[in-house]
C-alpha cells in the first residue's frame, strides 16, 4: 500500500519509453523502491556520524552502516559490499546523476542491496538474458 511508489513507477515507465536516458530512470525508481521499503541505507551520513563527502569512497554493504573505505578493512572480509565514490551516495540520495561514474556505481548499489533481498534474483533481468540470446532484446 505505497500509492507514492505507484506514481514514481507510472513516471519510470513514460521515461523508457519516451526518453533517450532510460537508464538514470531505472537507477531513480530502484533508490526509490528501496527507500520507501525501509531498505535503503543512509546516504547523508556515514557510520560514523559524518556527512557523506563527495571526494572520499566509501565501502557500502546490505546489512551496515556506509563506513569510509579507510575504516573499512574489516568489512571487506566479512561482509558483501561494494566501493563506491561519495560523489556517487550523494547522486543517488538526490536522484540526479551529474557525475558521468555514477550511474555505474549507482547499479552496483541497487543490485548489491536488491539481490540481498532476493537471493533468486529479479526474474526480469534472467527473462531479458533468455530474450538476447535468442536475439530478440536490445
Amino acid at each position: 500500500p505505497l500509492p507514492e511508489l505507484y506514481d514514481v513507477l507510472a513516471e519510470t515507465m513514460k521515461t523508457i519509453c519516451c526518453e533517450a536516458n532510460h537508464i538514470a530512470a531505472l537507477r531513480r525508481f530502484e533508490w526509490s523502491l528501496l527507500t520507501r521499503l525501509g531498505f535503503a541505507p543512509d546516504l547523508f551520513h556515514d557510520g560514523n556520524g559524518n556527512e557523506i563527502n563527495g571526494e572520499e569512497t566509501y565501502w557500502l554493504t546490505p546489512e551496515e552502516a556506509v563506513v569510509p573505505l579507510a575504516e573499512a578493512d574489516r568489512f571487506h572480509a566479512l561482509n558483501k559490499g561494494v566501493a563506491v565514490l561519495g560523489a556517487t551516495l550523494i547522486d543517488l540520495r538526490e536522484r540526479s546523476f551529474v557525475h558521468q561514474e555514477s550511474l555505474g556505481q549507482a547499479l552496483k548499489v541497487t543490485r548489491l542491496l536488491i539481490d540481498n533481498l532476493l537471493p533468486e534474483g529479479i526474474k526480469s533481468r534472467q527473462v531479458l538474458q533468455q530474450l538476447q540470446q535468442f536475439g530478440l532484446g536490445s
